[in-house]
């Protein structure tokens, strides 16, 4: 049962809106619209000219045993993209035999990563083939203000094995 007595009207509801000038509110919503592309297309072209502005570096770099076994890879291919102080560091490379129980880890990364407890959170992606394509994951750890990536595996885990990783990783 409704609590409004028969043949009152409804209780007015208050527009968080301003009021319109038109009957139907068509042109009111049709300018709000308008203002909100308006602000939308300003904040895409700030956000263009900000990315824009970044300094891009493209080029390669070449890792380097870091394990102190003193092995030398083969096959490497290395680049990087620098987008500001963010940078893309690729690579593929395969280990030489070895029985060194050693930690892998590279050095040479094309610059040194931010001495900054945010350096600790980046992305990292390291693998070795194990077979005929198929991989096995490999854990990575920055080591901030050096140009060195360590990992969980040993030099003997991934003797003759291709090793591929992509770490992107902030600097100062």
């Amino acid at each position: 049962m409704s609590n409004a007595s028969a043949g009152s009207p409804p209780p007015r509801v208050t527009s968080p809106f301003p009021p319109t000038t038109t009957p139907t509110g068509f042109q009111d919503l049709t300018n709000q619209l308008l203002a909100l592309n308006k602000n939308l297309g300003q904040l895409i072209q700030t956000m263009s000219t900000f990315v824009g502005n970044a300094t891009q570096t493209i080029g390669t770099w070449t890792p380097t045993d870091n394990s102190g076994a003193s092995l030398t890879f083969t096959s490497v291919s290395a680049g990087y993209t620098k987008i500001g102080n963010i940078v893309f560091a690729y690579f593929t490379l395969t280990m030489p035999s070895t029985v060194s129980g050693a930690q892998l880890s590279l050095a040479g990364l094309p610059f040194a990563i931010a001495n900054q407890p945010y350096a600790g959170f980046v992305l990292a992606n390291m693998a070795r083939k194990t077979g005929s394509n198929a991989y096995s994951a490999i854990e990575v750890a920055l080591v901030p203000n050096t140009n060195t990536v360590t990992t969980n595996t040993t030099n003997a885990t991934a003797s003759t094995e291709v090793v591929s990783g992509c770490i992107v990783y902030p600097v100062s």
